[in-house]
């Protein structure tokens, strides 16, 4: 794994809150034109507070391995 205080390599650090739909999409390692697909479906975590995209990436997983 990573990121112990002599390992050379750190851990990758994710975020928790998702802004933009290609923020949305490098998470998820989908395009942006799926994120917009997902963000229409009424069960999906993909909120547009402003006008932005914004999802919360651990809702956004459970989301996906539900649907599967």
């Amino acid at each position: 794994m990573g990121g112990g205080m002599n390992d050379p390599m750190p851990a990758i650090i994710k975020p928790e809150k998702l802004w933009g739909a290609p923020a949305i999409a490098a998470a998820l390692g989908v395009s942006v034109a799926t994120v917009y697909r997902f963000a229409s479906e009424t069960d999906c975590p993909i909120t547009r507070p402003g006008g932005r995209y914004f999802a919360y990436r651990s809702e956004l997983e459970n989301w996906l391995r539900s649907a599967a």
